[in-house]
């Protein structure tokens, strides 16, 4: 809300908000695709090792966005 509101001379590279909203969508979005594809590929008899590797990938959404997690809890103690 914050960002919306402010003059747009932010800087959102030590914006929290700006760096919590980013990890949210740029890890939810490896994540809930990859989770949705796995019935599909079990289904179409993929074999295990594709399997493995995409739920690899599906947990690298999950690293990314507690990096982007935790880059804003240290710019919120910068900031303070």
């Amino acid at each position: 809300y914050r960002l919306l509101n402010k003059s747009p001379t932010l800087n959102l590279a030590s914006n929290p908000s700006f760096i919590i909203c980013c990890g949210i969508f740029l890890g939810t979005g490896l994540t809930i695709p990859f989770a949705l594809m796995n019935k599909y590929l079990v289904l179409l008899q993929v074999s295990r090792s594709t399997i493995y590797f995409y739920g690899a990938l599906s947990a690298l959404g999950y690293l990314i966005m507690n990096l982007f997690f935790l880059k804003a809890l240290l710019c919120i103690n910068k900031n303070k």
